[in-house]
């Protein structure tokens, strides 16, 4: 069985669960209730008080019921109303902090994205992206084939399906296409790349990718270790696996 279909296993049962769990305590409260006038009557007449230091046991049978309906409504609110976007969005903040840990991203400028590849023309496309400043609006498309992509570090860590890290020559906005030049960020100094794909499976199918870049030297921030590798394979996995679910 295959990770996404035992993770999915896992959320059903736990789901199951906590039906189990409701029904049961329903059930045994209203059995409880119904046989108990002392109670039934408490409860007719609103002395809440009486009812409270009557059976302790009615009680947590009623707010175990009570907490899993509650959980269960907020959490399929909470996550019906987050979009696939604003949840990969977070996760690349999550990326990010982890990356320039133990500093803080108010203190590292760095800015991180998610490209999503369009196969018929072949270009990588922003899907989402997050920074803790404001940047000027990054809309560019970027080729991951032909001499163009060359010099974009997201293009070859696409086509190559591996994760790159790399210090951008002085003159990187210089050898940028024309048309996308005003689009890059002048200050940019280092960029670190990985495929979004599964990454044990050899020959998996590669999605798009996530990079992070910043103002930084390479060095200084680490992205050249093995820490912020395997970061960004945690993280490029998740968001597979995300963007593979229907």
């Amino acid at each position: 069985m295959s990770s996404r279909k035992q993770s999915e296993s896992k959320l059903r049962l736990i789901e199951v669960t906590l039906d189990v769990f409701l029904a049961l305590s329903i059930g045994f409260y209203v059995n409880l209730v119904t046989q108990r006038d002392d109670l039934r009557t408490a409860l007719l007449s609103g002395h809440i008080l009486s009812f409270i230091s009557s059976s302790g046991r009615l009680n947590f049978l009623l707010f175990c019921a009570v907490s899993i309906v509650v959980a269960r409504q907020r959490l399929a609110r909470r996550w019906s109303a987050l979009s696939r976007k604003d949840v990969i969005t977070k996760l690349l903040e999550a990326a990010a902090k982890a990356l320039v840990l133990p500093r803080s991203v108010e203190r590292v400028p760095i800015r991180a994205f998610c490209h999503l590849a369009d196969l018929k023309t072949k270009k990588l496309v922003p899907f989402c992206t997050w920074s803790l400043y404001p940047y000027p609006h990054y809309d560019a498309l970027i080729p991951f084939e032909g001499r163009e992509s060359e010099v974009f570090v997201i293009s070859r860590a696409f086509q190559k399906g591996s994760v790159l890290a790399e210090e951008l020559p002085a003159n990187h906005i210089d050898l940028t296409p024309p048309d996308l030049r005003d689009k890059m960020w002048k200050n940019i100094r280092c960029v670190l790349a990985a495929p979004i794909r599964q990454f044990d499976i050899s020959g998996s199918e590669v999605l798009g990718t996530i990079s992070f870049d910043s103002s930084h030297p390479l060095t200084s921030l680490g992205f050249d270790k093995p820490q912020a590798e395997q970061i960004c394979i945690l993280y490029a996995s998740s968001i597979f696996e995300l963007l593979r679910k229907p």
